[in-house]
């Protein structure tokens, strides 16, 4: 016998006969030599159920923070087949979830601080799409990459400074942290602050302050890493200083005595405690 065959298999969905209806007409002879016979011949190509064929990249790559990782997509050829997609595999599919075609993860990734299997920040996923009887799977990698974050702290190494300090007096040394740890940063303050400035790193003064009329002071600080900053409040808080021991002349009025019971009529109001001065803490000594 003899074997008629398609010079390229035929596909139901694009016909390719002449007039496309998936009815393919030709003719066929026998002959012994001398004599000849022809038969026309019908050959009717049937549909049979075809697997999907995904369309959409196995590798992907987005910014660490994120988490929608692919959008999955495919094509059936089988004209109205319905597809479904699922995540059957993959060192990391835990990681993974998936929403009708989205792929997500389920908590956003950390470029510093990666939790795929080799810890190299590309997570592997084996994804299936399904027409509910054929199934295609493929392997996908998603590939995340750094994205600048603002810096997270901002402290200082001391918070207080003596009252009555020059103007210029190191407050203290400001640090901070940041997730992207080559980043370097600035400091600065608002531009209506009297109170204190920044020198490099260090906050100082920039007035001279009296506890007795102020203790503390609230100071916005600006920390920058070129792109993003943080603003945090930090309080300076004003110690006391002794101050005991100095003298300054006041005018008094009213009869005051020397240890001897006599009367002083004038001379130098010694103050015993300038902090708390008043007419229980003061003598008056004589200036003859």
């Amino acid at each position: 016998g003899a074997n008629l065959s398609f010079t390229s298999a035929p596909n139901f969905e694009s016909a390719g006969d002449a007039n496309t209806d998936n009815v393919y007409e030709v003719t066929v002879r026998a002959s012994d030599g001398t004599n000849n016979t022809d038969l026309a011949i019908s050959v009717t190509v049937t549909d049979t159920n075809e697997s999907p064929v995904f369309t959409s990249s196995s590798t992907a790559s987005i910014a660490e923070n994120s988490t929608v990782a692919d959008t999955l997509t495919a094509n059936d050829p089988d004209t109205g087949a319905t597809l479904a997609y699922s995540i059957t595999g993959g060192s990391d599919q835990a990681a993974f979830s998936l929403s009708e075609a989205v792929l997500s993860f389920t908590s956003a990734p950390n470029f510093e601080s990666a939790t795929d299997a080799n810890t190299d920040n590309v997570y592997e996923v084996t994804v299936q799409v399904s027409d509910g009887t054929n199934n295609t799977f493929q392997a996908i990698s998603v590939t995340i990459t750094d994205a600048n974050e603002a810096p997270n702290s901002l402290t200082i190494s001391n918070n207080t400074v003596d009252e009555n300090a020059d103007i210029g007096t190191v407050v203290g040394e400001l640090s901070s942290t940041d997730p992207d740890a080559s980043f370097i940063h600035t400091y600065s303050l608002p531009s209506t602050e009297t109170n204190f400035s920044i020198s490099g790193q260090n906050l100082t003064t920039a007035a001279t302050f009296d506890f007795e009329t102020q203790s503390s002071y609230e100071v916005i600080v600006t920390v920058s890493d070129g792109v993003l900053s943080l603003n945090d409040t930090l309080t300076i808080s004003v110690n006391d200083v002794d101050e005991s021991g100095n003298e300054a002349t006041y005018s008094i009025s009213g009869l005051v005595t020397d240890p001897n019971g006599a009367i002083l009529t004038s001379g130098t109001v010694v103050a015993l405690d300038i902090n708390t001065f008043n007419s229980a803490s003061a003598r008056l000594q004589s200036d003859g």
